[in-house]
């Protein structure tokens, strides 16, 4: 099968891309991977490439970004693949426009994944398909071995055997309890999230042996979950602790992965044989939960209680989303670490004290913490600002990647959900210079920052120059650092002796430089409205910042 737009789409290890122009074109072959970081580079840019770019090229150029469709549609390119929420909240209308009129195909990315991740699994499927079935199959059951001698967990194991053979797996014990199942969003709602189904065995169909030499039976089985009746390729585990189950559309399963199958149930046996005890959560790459909090797709009332009630969400108390955002990781089993200690926290912490909800994806973990009518909004941010800070502290010490916890604003309405946890998300990508080594942000502390970059570029622009520009343009003729000594004196609530602490500055020489800054600004900072609109001056600048 060849590496498509549609398969890319598809693949069960990314979501949330979405094909917004050029439907008709999704089946093109994708042979190599481009990125556009100048317009020059289409020139270089092969046919059937997939090209990926953040769009910053394009910023504020709509001839540039219709003439870019035109030229990688002439290049022959699969596609364009652009990522939202860092230059553009979505793709131009206008490149829309375009690429459904020329029929290229362009693909709408979530900023959490990077083009080197995108890449990677590109290639990965291409080398893949250029390999032998042998060499598929050693390459395979070597992983999984190393998932076993590095204690990766039966959970890693299944999911890995279930994204291989691209089929939805279980693994149940001589009774029929499942004891791990691997699936896909295909088939997400037959097995809720809080517990694992009952299997039911309706029928077996004739035993079905492989060869004479087998000791164990090779065999079918029909199961029924949560009211639906599915077809189970079943095969035993060599000490008989139980059985691998293969969902089966088909009247048989390949060749190749029944020989990939019956070398993966000895090392699962082994699995099992070293944690007995092994439970594992249903979904393996991604929480089914946090895709709708981070689809922008417009949902009813009605339709979110749906979602709720299956996946056992309580939407009536309000709420506050804790977003805890993973970066600097240096594979998916470290990032799996890290997001299993955090899960450990959260339980030694919170489990008996609050009413809570958890879900988790590859990059981040959110936690809803509900609240009843007696608490206010202010009460309920402060006390979700507490728990985010207890259990940072709680973890700091074993933490080894970089983390970023971003708490919302306190909701109650049943279509705020997903605005909550968008928030966190939110509060997290906005980093203000405020002096500590701290890495909660809170929507509340930023809301200055968010109205902010509610307004238009210019108004933003308009914004810096009324307001803290002059320091900018001092600082940049003659080589001093007003700007950062003002914001400091600021983030330290006007303390000069803090201020001089932090900037490591002798006080009489941190005096003089207030003195200046108080005659440049024509202030004296003792009116609270003049103040304030530095403030917001500062927010300006640091947004104008990222932005570029």
């Amino acid at each position: 099968m060849a590496v498509t737009l549609q398969w890319l789409v598809s693949n069960e290890k990314l979501n949330n891309f979405k094909c917004v122009a050029g439907e008709k074109h999704m089946n093109d072959v994708i042979t190599s991977v481009n990125i556009l970081d100048n317009p020059d580079v289409v020139k270089w840019i092969k046919r059937d490439e997939f090209v990926l770019t953040t769009g910053y090229i394009l910023k504020d150029d709509v001839e540039l970004q219709k003439s870019i469709i035109r030229e990688l549609k002439e290049t022959g390119c699969a596609g364009l693949g652009f990522k939202i929420k860092r230059f553009f909240n979505s793709v131009p209308q206008e490149m829309i426009d375009e690429a459904n009129r020329v029929g290229l195909p362009l693909i709408e990315m979530p900023f959490y994944y990077s083009f080197s991740e995108i890449s990677k699994l590109i290639y990965d499927e291409i080398n893949e398909q250029k390999m032998s079935k042998t060499e598929l199959k050693n390459r395979f059951i070597n992983k999984l071995s190393e998932a076993f001698f590095e204690n990766m967990g039966l959970d890693y194991m299944m999911n890995e055997l279930a994204v291989f053979i691209k089929k939805p797996v279980l693994l149940v014990d001589g009774e029929n309890t499942l004891l791990s199942v691997a699936t896909s969003p295909k088939y997400a709602e037959f097995f809720p999230q809080n517990e694992l189904p009952i299997l039911e065995p309706l029928n077996v169909s004739p035993v079905s042996y492989i060869n004479m030499d087998k000791t164990s039976s090779d065999i079918y089985k029909y199961f029924s979950i949560t009211g639906g009746k599915f077809r189970f390729f079943v095969l035993a585990l060599p000490d008989l602790m139980g059985s691998l189950c293969v969902l089966i559309e088909g009247d048989q399963i390949d060749s190749f992965y029944h020989t990939v199958l019956e070398h993966a149930t000895h090392i699962l046996s082994l699995e099992l044989a070293k944690n007995k005890t092994a439970k594992v959560s249903p979904h393996s790459y991604h929480d089914f939960f946090l895709d709708f909090l981070m689809s922008s797709d417009e949902k009813t009332d009605e339709e979110i209680v749906d979602l709720c009630s299956f996946y056992g969400f309580d939407y009536k108390p309000k709420r506050v989303c804790i977003t805890f955002v993973l970066s600097n990781c240096d594979n998916d089993y470290h990032k799996k670490q890290v997001i299993n200690l955090i899960c450990q926290s959260i339980k030694d912490e919170l489990s008996e004290k609050k009413a809570t909800y958890l879900c988790t994806g590859r990059d981040i973990l959110s936690l809803f913490i509900f609240y009843d009518s007696n608490f206010n909004a202010i009460s309920a941010v402060h006390d979700a600002w507490e728990t985010a800070n207890n259990l940072y502290e709680s973890i700091k010490n074993n933490l080894s990647c970089r983390l970023k916890i971003g708490i919302s604003r306190c909701h109650a309405k049943i279509g705020s959900i997903g605005t909550a946890f968008k928030d966190s998300i939110g509060a997290v990508s906005i980093e203000m210079i405020s002096g500590e080594n701290n890495p909660v942000f809170s929507f509340t502390n930023q809301l200055s920052n968010h109205l902010i970059k509610k307004l238009t570029k210019e108004e933003i622009v308009k914004l810096y120059e009324d307001t803290v520009e002059p320091l900018i343009r001092f600082d940049s003729r003659n080589g001093t650092e007003l700007f950062l000594t003002f914001q400091t004196y600021f983030f330290c609530k006007f303390n000069a002796s803090e201020t001089a602490k932090k900037m490591f500055l002798h006080r009489n020489t941190l005096m003089n430089r207030l003195d200046k800054i108080k005659e440049i600004l024509s202030t004296d900072f003792s009116c609270y409205g003049e103040v304030y609109s530095l403030y917001l001056g500062i927010c300006a600048y640091d947004l104008l910042e990222s932005s570029t």
